[in-house]
């Protein structure tokens, strides 16, 4: 598919974190342990895109009240209106795309740990319980 290219380094990251706690000793619930341990991984990796947005957000959120006055004030001229608004986002360095871009950077990243998990799903090889589920395969 589309994210074969994500997917395949991601699964075989999984199942080397599953064969390294195998040999360690836990074999009761390696393949939950080691999605956990996967997603971990992923998360920590895209924690400064994360803190980008949210810093991104909270700066919008900051200047929402002076945007509502600008809107309300030049309601009758929109051309006149999105040139403050765009001159109060030069004025305080803030991008309004800063809070969406880091997301779609993420999200072919997560859809290609769900198809590397979907695909040890369709080998059978997450046929074990983990925690209260009885199958991780669903």
């Amino acid at each position: 598919g589309w994210f074969g290219f994500l997917a395949l380094p991601i699964e075989s990251l999984l199942q080397f974190l599953h064969s390294g706690l195998t040999t360690v000793g836990v074999s009761s619930n390696a393949w939950g342990v080691s999605i956990i341990a996967m997603t971990t991984i992923i998360k920590l990796l895209t924690f400064p895109l994360t803190k980008s947005q949210l810093e991104s957000t909270n700066k919008m959120q900051a200047l929402q009240p002076t945007i509502k006055a600008l809107q309300a004030k030049y309601q009758s001229n929109p051309e006149v209106m999105n040139q403050k608004i765009a001159e109060v986002y030069q004025q305080n360095e803030v991008n309004p795309l800063a809070g969406c871009i880091p997301s779609l950077a993420q999200i072919p990243i997560f859809i290609g740990l769900y198809r590397a998990v979907l695909n040890l799903a369709k080998e059978n090889a997450l046929d074990e319980p983990f925690l209260f589920l009885p199958n991780l395969e669903g």
